[in-house]
C-alpha cells in the first residue's frame, strides 16, 4: 500500500519538475524581450536627448558654412474635394513630404531613431508656405497628422497631412468646353535662395491615390511641374510649382444648356411650317421660345463669376437667341408682305378723300356771309353734322365708305377697285403677294436649319480645345501609388 503511494508521489513530482523545465525558457525569453525593449526605449530617449542637448531649432542647418539648405518636396494627393468656378478655387487633401539634411543630427547607425510626432517642434523646420492658399489646416483626427524621421546620416523627413483650399486663376473663354490649370506654388516665407532652396522630388514629385482622382464636373488629366522662383525685397525666394490640369466634363452642360437651347431653336423652326394666316399660333410660339431661351441662358450663367470677356457659352446662347428672334421677325415680314398693301391703300384712299370732303363743304357753304345769322347758324350746324358723318364714313371699312361718300368724290383708281374685291375673294395682286410670302416661308424652312448647322460646325471647330500635353499623365500619377 505504501509502495503505491510512493509511486504516485514520485510521478507527480516528475510531472511538476518537467512542467517547470518547460516553462522556464518561455518565462526567461519574455523577460529578456522586455529587458531589450526597455534598453531600446532608454537608448532612443537618450539619443533624442543627446541630439537636442546643444541643438538650437532657431538656426538653420549649414548656417555658418554659407551653404543653403536644399529641401526636396513631394505631394501625395489623397483626394480632390472640389473645383469651384464661383469662388475661383479648388480644395485638396494631401500628404506634404519635405526632406533635407541637418548635419547636427547625425548619429551612429547602431540604433536608428523611429519616426515620431512628439519631437517635431524641437527641430528646425523649413518655412514652406502655399502662395495661393485661402485657408487650410493640419489634420488632427485623432492625433496631429505630422511625423518626423531622422536617419543616421542626418537626413530629416517631415510628413504632414493637410487640407488646403487654393485660389485658381481660371480662364472661362472656352467655357464649358474648357480645361483649367490650377497651380500649387510652394515657397519660402523667410529665407532667400542664399539660405534655402526648394526642389521637387526627381523621380515623381506628386502622386494620386487611385480611388479618389474623380471630382464632380471635372476629371484630372495630369500635372505639370516647374520653378516659380521670384525676386522680392529680401532677394530671390525659392519657389516650386505643381500644376494640376482639370478637364471639364461636358455632360451636365450638354443636358442643361446645349440640348435645351437646340430644342428651342428647333421649335422656332417649326413655326415656318405653320400657316401664314395663323398669326396667334406663330406669334405665341415665337414669344414662348424667346422667353424659354432667356430662362435657360440665365440659369447657366448665374453659376459663373462675372467676367469682362465673352465666353463660348455666351456666343452659343446669343446666336441661338438670334435664330429664335429671327423666326419671329421672318413671320412679321411675310405677314406684312401678304397683308401690308391693303393698309397702304386704305391710308392712301383716306388721304385722297379728305381734300374732296373739304371741297364739297366749300361748294355747299353760303357765299360772303349774305345769309342771316340764324340761317348761317343752322347751316353751320348742318355742315358740322354732315362733315362728321362724311369723315367717319371715309375712315371706316372700305366697303362701307364706298356707299357713304357723296357723288362729288373723284373716281377710284385701279388699285382701289382691286381692294373692293377682297371681301368677296382674293384679287390677282393679292394672290401674288400671298404667293411671295409663302415662297419666303418655304425658303426659310431650308435656310434656317442650314445656317444653324453651319454655326454649330464653326462653333465646334473654334471652341473645342486641342488636347493639352502634360509633364505626367493621370495614369502615371495614379500608378505611382498602389494599394496592397
Amino acid at each position: 500500500m505504501q509502495e503505491c503511494i510512493m509511486i504516485k508521489l514520485f510521478s507527480i513530482s516528475v510531472m511538476l519538475l518537467s512542467f517547470t523545465f518547460i516553462c522556464i525558457p518561455f518565462v526567461n525569453s519574455a523577460y529578456v524581450e522586455d529587458e531589450r525593449n526597455n534598453q531600446a526605449e532608454n537608448e532612443t530617449i537618450r539619443l533624442f536627448e543627446e541630439l537636442l542637448k546643444d541643438y538650437d531649432s532657431r538656426i538653420r542647418p549649414y548656417y555658418g558654412v554659407g551653404k543653403p539648405v536644399e529641401v526636396t518636396v513631394e505631394l501625395g494627393v489623397v483626394s480632390f474635394e472640389s473645383v469651384s468656378e464661383t469662388n475661383l478655387d479648388f480644395t485638396i487633401n494631401t500628404y506634404l513630404t519635405q526632406v533635407w539634411t541637418d548635419p547636427r543630427l547625425r548619429y551612429k547607425d547602431s540604433l536608428k531613431l523611429p519616426p515620431t510626432s512628439h519631437y517635431v517642434d524641437e527641430f528646425w523646420l523649413p518655412d514652406l508656405i502655399f502662395i495661393h492658399a485661402k485657408h487650410g489646416y493640419l489634420h488632427d483626427v485623432t492625433v496631429e497628422n505630422k511625423v518626423i524621421e531622422i536617419s543616421p546620416n542626418g537626413t530629416v523627413s517631415l510628413i504632414q497631412r493637410l487640407r488646403l483650399t487654393l485660389a485658381c486663376a481660371m480662364d472661362f473663354t472656352y467655357f464649358p468646353l474648357d480645361h483649367q490649370n490650377c497651380a500649387v506654388d510652394m515657397e519660402s516665407f523667410e529665407y532667400s535662395t542664399d539660405d534655402l532652396v526648394f526642389e521637387l522630388y526627381d523621380e515623381l514629385p506628386v502622386f494620386l491615390f487611385q480611388e479618389h482622382s474623380k471630382i464632380p464636373q471635372f476629371s484630372v488629366k495630369g500635372a505639370n511641374f516647374g520653378n516659380c522662383t521670384k525676386s522680392l525685397r529680401i532677394g530671390k525666394v525659392s519657389c516650386v510649382r505643381v500644376e494640376f490640369v482639370f478637364n471639364r466634363d461636358i455632360g451636365y452642360y450638354l443636358l442643361h444648356a446645349y440640348v435645351p437651347s437646340f430644342m428651342l431653336v428647333l421649335m422656332a423652326w417649326v413655326s415656318f411650317w405653320i400657316d401664314i394666316q395663323s398669326a396667334p399660333a406663330r406669334v405665341a410660339l415665337g414669344i414662348t421660345t424667346i422667353l424659354s431661351m432667356l430662362t435657360t441662358s440665365n440659369g447657366i450663367r448665374s453659376d459663373l463669376p462675372r467676367v469682362s470677356y465673352i465666353k463660348a457659352i455666351d456666343i452659343w446662347f446669343e446666336v441661338c437667341f438670334v435664330f429664335v428672334i429671327g423666326s419671329l421677325v421672318e413671320y412679321a415680314i411675310v405677314h406684312s408682305i401678304s397683308k401690308g398693301d391693303i393698309c397702304y391703300h386704305k391710308n392712301k384712299r383716306s388721304r385722297k378723300c379728305k381734300p374732296s370732303t373739304v371741297k364739297h363743304r366749300e361748294e355747299k357753304s353760303p357765299g360772303n356771309g349774305s345769309q342771316p345769322d340764324d340761317e348761317n347758324g343752322i347751316d353751320v350746324l348742318f355742315r358740322n353734322r354732315h362733315d362728321r358723318r362724311v369723315t367717319f364714313e371715309m375712315e371706316s371699312s372700305e366697303e362701307k365708305a364706298e356707299h357713304s361718300l357723296p357723288s362729288e368724290f373723284p373716281p377710284e383708281d385701279d388699285n382701289m377697285q382691286e381692294q373692293k374685291q377682297v371681301g368677296n375673294g382674293m384679287s390677282q395682286k393679292q394672290k401674288r403677294r400671298f404667293q411671295r410670302a409663302c415662297e419666303i416661308d418655304t425658303l426659310a424652312r431650308v435656310v434656317y436649319p442650314l445656317f444653324f448647322v453651319i454655326f454649330v460646325v464653326c462653333y465646334l471647330i473654334i471652341f473645342v480645345p486641342e488636347e493639352e500635353r502634360t509633364d505626367i499623365t493621370i495614369e502615371e500619377l495614379e500608378n505611382a501609388f498602389t494599394w496592397d
